[in-house]
């Protein structure tokens, strides 16, 4: 039995001595003691029914609040077990914390080192955007000397082309000069044969000129060279059209500046202009 009922066991007898003495206190100054005994009875009986059904109340009460303390004792174990399954849950939860601080601090320790590398690189990227500004522009002067250089290459072949067309022009010209050296050969030949002194037109000196006058029909010419350049009678001049021989004249009039000749040798389908170029050397 707990301790509640048993007070209320002790109350229920103090409270049955109380009524019996107040009974016995009213029978003896009441004339029908029987009477006031049986009401009194009567009154402690339906008293005491009271007192037991609420005595069984305060009994239920007393076991509802145990199994509610039980409860309470029950769910404050549990709360207790909880509150140490939390507490290795915080401590738990603060080394996390701690170490998610400690990596928290090596990510920002990272970061430090990554902003570091990006700085670097910006660094580099900038020294690398110079180097390529620097590198664009040689490119853009190699390009330019490229240019300038296709240009030169261009020209070189076209002088070149120029230069080849000149040496097939010189080739043609050296065969044409060995042919007209035969032929002169051949000429020097046929004047010794007919007593052509080639000692004296050895001996005149370098003298050129330019036919001013021409007369094919009568075979004389008039060249523009005279006393003045040292022509003498009897000089002999060969003609020329550029690279192409044409013939050979001697003079036989003489002025300061000028001189007539008569035409001594035409070449085969030849004829004489003005303009023609005239040279005592052949």
């Amino acid at each position: 039995m707990s301790a509640i009922g048993k007070v209320f066991i002790v109350l229920n007898l103090v409270f049955s001595l109380v009524i019996v003495g107040a009974a016995a206190s009213y029978l003896s100054k009441a004339d029908d003691w029987k009477a006031n005994y049986e009401a009194k009875d009567k009154e402690f009986k339906e008293a005491k029914d009271k007192w037991d059904t609420d005595a069984s109340s305060m009994q239920a009460d007393l076991t509802r609040r145990d199994n509610d303390n039980q409860f309470l004792q029950n769910n404050n174990d549990n709360l207790k077990h909880e509150n140490e399954t939390l507490k290795d849950s915080l401590k738990s939860k603060e080394v996390a914390e701690q170490q998610l601080r400690d990596a928290v601090d090596g990510i920002r320790e990272s970061l430090n080192d990554f902003n570091g590398q990006i700085n670097d690189l910006r660094h580099r990227n900038n020294e690398l955007a110079d180097t390529n500004n620097s590198l664009e522009n040689q490119a853009l002067d190699a390009k330019t000397k490229q240019k300038s250089a296709e240009d030169d290459l261009l020209r070189s072949q076209g002088d070149l082309t120029g230069a080849n067309d000149r040496i097939s022009e010189l080739e043609t010209a050296l065969a044409s000069l060995d042919q007209e050296k035969v032929h002169l050969e051949s000429l020097v030949n046929i004047a010794r044969s007919k007593g052509f002194d080639i000692s004296s037109l050895l001996a005149m000196p370098d003298i050129d000129a330019e036919v001013v006058e021409v007369d094919n029909d009568l075979g004389f010419v008039i060249l523009s060279a005279g006393s003045e350049q040292g022509v003498t009678k009897g000089f002999t001049f060969q003609i020329y059209r550029g690279k192409d021989y044409l013939g050979e004249v001697e003079v036989d009039s003489l002025w300061n500046k000028r001189c007539a000749a008569k035409i001594k040798l035409i070449s085969e389908g030849a004829q004489i202009k003005i303009h023609d170029s005239a040279s005592t050397v052949l």
